[in-house]
């Protein structure tokens, strides 16, 4: 993501678009690189609102992540592949349930294509 993101700072440059708010391009690239994670996920809720997944070729993303997001780090706590809006709701009620927010937290839900996503490795069983 940070490819991207700096690419978007040199052509918000080029094209001087930071001058009209006085804030620097990679300011200004962050904040739209994190409006379309925020889309993503918006999207990806859609999909499970409505049992349908909208995506280009072949590439599904069915798992789900609920994270506590703090100022500087994550913290996933729970992981599901639930299809629809009630699975959705009852598993993020079950989640809250079983992970009381602390405070400075906020709840945060990710996709698997999201740069908050957690990849885990069970551990090998001897």
């Amino acid at each position: 993501m940070e490819d991207l993101q700096a690419d978007i700072a040199k052509l918000l440059n080029r094209y001087s678009r930071e001058q009209d708010s006085n804030t620097p391009d990679f300011i200004l690239a962050e904040y739209l690189v994190n409006c379309l994670d925020a889309f993503e996920l918006a999207s990806n809720r859609r999909e499970v609102w409505y049992g349908v997944e909208h995506e280009p070729g072949d590439r599904k993303h069915s798992l789900l992540q609920l994270h506590w997001q703090f100022d500087d780090r994550t913290e996933m706590k729970s992981q599901s592949d639930v299809s629809t809006e009630e699975k959705v709701r009852l598993w993020v009620a079950e989640t809250k349930s079983e992970y009381p927010l602390p405070d400075g937290a906020q709840w945060l839900m990710v996709k698997e294509d999201s740069k908050y996503f957690v990849f885990a490795v069970e551990p090998l069983k001897v």
